[in-house]
């Protein structure tokens, strides 16, 4: 895959538009300042191609992106063809996904599938490598090139395991892992239940005879519950006698009540009659008073007459008062009610006079504040220019830090392989070495160790200087969101408190003006009662007419009361005239009621000898029926132990059933187990297979002579030939007695001096191995895939290195450009630039990060 052109729209630090022409470059750096968005057009490369970036999803979208989308077009050859993947994402939407391949004519021709990720599964198989090849095989990371040289040779195996996507026999191994303990699982629950069919089928005797000895007690007790339902039944005929004779007492009792209560009535109804009779001869008795009294009532009944007249006039004229009154009392509502609103807008303007005050004593307070919070964001602003320029200087420290800590430990390597030499010859010059020759050597090379180490020291303690100031600076930036949250929150507060104040500086303006002339006005209008004056000079002439009228309401109230106390006269008189007729009925109705009692008293009598007769019967028949509720419960008592009995049957005829039912199971169950043990002994078979010491083994095995190739013939162009690498997978243990080989993954260096491990290379040497290596794994995951590897894009960190380093990794990155159409190299140093025959110069705007293209 070779870029060609690469254009982005909203995409992470890239606000608007911009479009970088890959094609008149070979060799080129991406330079620029950090956090310009150099690191970003590698994202945007694996985001277009595979829809993976450092941020997911809507984070991809630069949020200051007027459309509120990431856009990113990227067109490259592959193969003699040239293809073009286009992948945009709005906010809150999902991806869509265009793969174009053009035509000799120019055009474009669509290979989008009918979906995203079909789509996408078409881009990884045109490339031949998913994201993660990809990025093994043409990206070298910071801190990743001799990140497989450097760990121990006991680990290399793993690492090149990973690097190689051997991870997935991991994933086969623990999946089939987890199939083998399911088998077992499922052979001991097998087992658990073959145990208890086997632990049942053993009581298969006792269960028998418990059956036969529940249907004997059943028999038998069956029998005992007959007998007793037939005593039972003597019995209910004995009880229905007895009924018999209760419902004879019963009745002569309902007969003897019914007359007692009919003599009660009739008693009742002569003491009755009696009373009113004696009230009317005491009222024949009084008939003189009554008739006195009569006339009063009627002469009462005149004047009460007279005084109802006069009332009727009065109401008239008063009905015609009760509109005029009506109307005056609304008008003067109508003026209250004005009152009471100009006297609340009164108030009010007395409020608003304190408030304005209040209002302009904030107002001042709240701009004072927001002067402070914007001096404070000023600050923070600042702080973050010095925290750019503190992280670039910690960087190239911790690099010079890490060189005089490798320097130092060459020279106390040296030493120790100087002071070990008993050869008579130098091991570094071949002259002759005596012993102060030896001595001289070792005192100059531990005076460069003592200054290597003060060197060390003095950076360090730089590095801790600088590192305080940059928490410090890092600390005042984090400051930075609240104080610009806060600096909204009080101009926002501030054009509050100024709308506060024009709104009261109108409502006093209007009081002022209009509304405290018409509360005084209305005032003196209500004390002085002017209004309504029509109204009130109709009230006046009809309450003139009613005086003369001469209506005296209480004197009707009394006339009225005089009337109401005389009206029972009326009562007594018409009672008077009824009572002469009254009486004689009444003597007649007396006489008849006696008779009747009388006869009742008579009837009584034979009734109750009758029931005391049939009462003494009932008691002597009671004192001798039988024990009918100790019968039932002894024939329930029966019937409930059968049921349980029949009961009990039911389960040992159940589990009877079980027994035989388990031993046709156990059979099925037994073949189970042996087929499940069978597959137990596959899967530990493949558990060993896929394990690291089974196939992934042997793929390693296998890769390990291409790599190892690969490696040499790019370090042969490094070193002229000068260096060998070798890989040894196998060493013997430090135990003499141990006879086999542990595995390991030793790199073995040749060179003019002979072989020697690769820990004991610094410096220069060290990374010849490291970069061949690593582009040599490039390579081998390329052709892995089925992929040419084309383009290489190095992210290595000059930051992180010295001079001396970085000339290496120029020297380096040249001696392999002729196997690459494209070679990109990103760095933020600027006199590096003029290293490379062409530079994209990324730098940070307002309107987001944008692209030169420079070619020298």
């Amino acid at each position: 895959m070779i870029p060609r052109t690469l254009t982005l729209s909203g995409f992470l630090s890239y606000r608007e538009p911009v479009t970088v022409d890959f094609t008149p470059i070979t060799l080129a750096c991406i330079s620029g300042p950090n956090g310009a968005g150099k690191s970003t057009l590698l994202d945007a490369i694996t985001w277009a191609l595979f829809g993976q970036a450092r941020q997911r999803g809507d984070g991809v979208i630069n949020t200051a992106a007027e459309k509120a989308t990431a856009s990113v077009s990227f067109e490259f050859s592959y193969e003699e063809n040239i293809y073009r993947v286009q992948r945009t994402r709005a906010r809150g939407k999902s991806t869509t996904l265009e793969f174009q391949l053009r035509l000799p004519d120019g055009a474009w021709k669509p290979l989008t599938a009918g979906s995203v990720r079909e789509t996408q599964t078409r881009i990884e198989e045109t490339l031949r490598m998913d994201y993660d090849t990809f990025i093994h095989a043409s990206f070298f990371l910071q801190g990743e090139a001799d990140k497989f040289s450097r760990e121990r040779p006991g680990k290399r195996k793993e690492v090149l395991g990973r690097i190689l996507g051997l991870g997935v026999w991991e994933t086969y191994r623990e999946a089939t892992a987890e199939r083998r303990r399911a088998a077992e699982a499922e052979i001991n629950r097998l087992d658990g239940r073959m145990a208890e069919m086997r632990a049942e089928i053993a009581h298969e005797a006792a269960i028998a005879a418990q059956l036969r000895e529940v249907e004997a007690d059943i028999a038998r007790l069956s029998e005992a519950a007959e007998a007793q339902e037939a005593l039972l039944r003597e019995y209910a005929r004995a009880q229905a006698a007895l009924e018999q004779q209760r419902l004879l007492v019963g009745e002569l009792e309902a007969q003897i009540g019914r007359l007692k209560t009919s003599l009660t009535d009739l008693t009742a109804r002569l003491a009755e009659r009696e009373t009113e009779h004696e009230k009317l001869q005491a009222l024949l008795a009084r008939e003189d008073a009554i008739r006195a009294a009569y006339q009063a009532w009627q002469r009462a009944r005149e004047e009460l007459s007279r005084w109802e007249t006069q009332a009727e006039k009065f109401r008239a004229l008063d009905e015609e008062r009760q509109p005029l009154l009506r109307a005056i009392q609304a008008e003067e509502a109508r003026h209250r009610e004005t009152l009471a609103h100009l006297e609340q807008q009164a108030r009010q303007a007395a409020e608003a006079r304190q408030n304005l005050t209040a209002v302009e004593k904030d107002l001042a307070e709240a701009e004072a504040a927001l002067s402070e919070i914007e001096k404070a964001i000023e600050a923070a602003k600042a702080a973050e220019s010095r925290r750019d320029e503190l992280t670039q200087r910690l960087s190239e420290l911790a690099a010079r830090r890490d060189r005089l800590k490798q320097e130092g430990n060459d020279f106390k390597a040296r030493i120790a392989r100087l002071e070990s030499v008993t050869t008579p010859s130098c091991p570094l010059c071949g002259q002759p070495l005596t012993e102060a020759h030896k001595a001289d050597i070792l005192a100059q090379w531990q005076a460069q160790v003592d200054a290597l180490r003060a060197d060390y020291q003095a950076v360090n303690d730089e590095i801790k200087a600088l590192r305080a100031e940059h928490a410090a600076a890092q600390s005042e930036l984090a400051r930075l969101p609240g104080l610009q949250k806060q600096a909204r929150a009080l101009a926002e507060h501030r054009g509050s408190l100024l709308n506060r104040r024009q709104a009261l500086q109108e409502t006093l303006e209007q009081w002022e003006k209009e509304g405290q002339t018409r509360l005084e006005t209305l005032r003196r209008t209500l004390e002085r009662g002017d209004f309504a004056r029509e109204a009130r000079t109709r009230l006046k002439a009809l309450d003139d007419r009613l005086r003369e009228l001469g209506y005296d309401p209480a004197a009707h109230a009394e006339a009225r009361r005089a009337e109401e106390a005389a009206r029972t006269a009326e009562a007594e008189w018409q009672a008077l005239e009824s009572a002469r007729a009254v009486l004689q009925h009444l003597d007649r109705e007396t006489a008849d009621l006696r008779a009747q009692i009388q006869t009742l008293e008579a009837q009584l009598k034979p009734l109750r000898a009758r029931h005391t007769k049939a009462y003494r019967q009932l008691q002597a028949a009671e004192s001798q029926s039988p024990d009918t509720a100790t019968a039932e419960r002894k024939l329930a008592d029966l019937r409930e132990r059968i049921a349980e009995l029949q009961k009990a049957r039911g389960g040992l005829q159940q589990q009877a059933h079980l027994i035989a039912k388990y031993k046709h199971n156990l059979e099925e169950l037994n073949a189970r187990r042996e087929a499940i043990a069978r597959d137990v002994g596959r899967f530990k078979t493949l558990e060993t297979a896929f394990g690291r010491n089974g196939i992934p083994s042997l793929l390693i095995e296998q890769a390990l002579p291409l790599l190892e190739e690969e490696a040499n013939r790019i370090l042969e162009r490094l070193t002229d030939g000068q260096m060998h690498v070798h890989f040894r997978t196998q060493a013997p243990y430090k135990d003499v007695k141990r006879k086999d080989m542990k595995e390991t993954l030793d790199i073995i260096i040749s060179d003019a001096y002979g072989q020697r491990d690769y820990e004991s290379y610094s410096g220069g040497e060290a990374f010849r191995v490291d970069f061949a290596i690593r582009v040599a794994l490039a390579r081998l995951l390329a052709h892995r895939a089925g992929a040419r590897l084309q383009t290489l894009v190095i992210d290595e960190g000059f930051g992180s290195q010295d001079a001396e380093g970085r000339q290496r990794l120029l020297e380096a990155i040249r001696a392999v450009q002729d196997d690459f159409a494209k070679i990109l190299v990103i760095t933020h140093i600027e006199e590096l630039k003029e290293a490379f025959p062409a530079r994209i110069e990324v730098r940070k705007t307002p309107r987001g990060s944008q692209v030169e293209v420079v070619l020298v």
